[in-house]
């Protein structure tokens, strides 16, 4: 017969356990191994687990305490007062963190909105053209200014 040591028993407690036994009953005193004691994920999974969270849960946990901080989730239910303990332990560190994040932003786009309207107007000023364009005249293949201007053309191309 184990008895588990890991709470304190009065006698009264202890014959009455072992009261019924048989006289040649072995007793073993000791804790409970650690292997043996499991309970459930603190994420709310329901995962079973020797520890508070199933492997990977803690951080899942813990971003849903930041996000609920942030106003982009909503609280959940917690398995334990000890689950809600470290919740809200994560949940208010970012909460002045996320307040300084939005007042930032509010400085950072009052900057830019006024940088923008103080930012001078480009004026463009007429400019004369690089170039003068005669207009496009369309000439005769038959003409005699048509043979000239090829003939012109054939000979610099030499």
């Amino acid at each position: 017969m184990r008895i588990e040591t890991n709470r304190a028993w009065t006698v009264v407690e202890l014959l009455a356990v072992v009261g019924g036994a048989d006289p040649e009953t072995v007793l073993v005193f000791g804790k409970t191994l650690k292997a043996d004691v499991r309970g459930v994920c603190w994420c709310g999974c329901g995962g079973s687990t020797g520890g508070r969270f199933v492997p990977g849960h803690d951080s899942k946990f813990h971003s849903l305490a930041k996000q609920v901080a942030r106003g982009l989730a909503v609280m959940p239910e917690f398995v334990s007062d000890e689950a809600e303990a470290d919740f809200m332990k994560w949940h208010d560190a970012e909460v002045p963190v996320h307040e300084a994040r939005v007042a930032a932003k509010t400085v950072t786009d009052a900057a830019k909105t006024k940088a923008k309207a103080d930012k001078p107007v480009a004026v463009v000023k007429s400019v004369e053209p690089l170039c003068q364009v005669k207009p496009i005249v369309t000439i005769d293949r038959d003409s005699v200014k048509y043979r000239e201007l090829v003939a012109m053309v054939a000979a610099n191309s030499k």
